[in-house]
């Protein structure tokens, strides 16, 4: 979780490298991080509404490169339909 406020950087390729390693983690042997994971950038994205609104694109599309857009939405996409009550965040 501590490497998820470095998604605050001004810096965009500091962002670009904490995706790379958060998304390293979450692969391989250490598959099982990854809803643990994916929860804390849901949590980070829904609590954080500058971090979601400066880069909650380059967010997704950065950890979906490097753990599949398939299931990356699906993890997000579970925690909306459990969690969700801010129809303008789910949006």
């Amino acid at each position: 979780p501590a490497l998820l406020l470095r998604l605050h950087d001004s810096n965009e390729e500091v962002v670009k490298a904490v995706l790379e390693v958060v998304g390293r983690v979450c692969q391989g042997e250490t598959e099982e991080l990854f809803k643990p994971v994916m929860e804390q950038v849901y949590l980070h994205l829904r609590y954080e509404r500058s971090v979601l609104q400066e880069r909650g694109g380059l967010i997704v599309r950065k950890l979906c490169m490097c753990l599949g857009a398939r299931k990356v939405f699906l993890e997000l996409a579970s925690h909306l339909e459990k969690e969700e009550e801010d129809v303008e965040f789910a949006a």
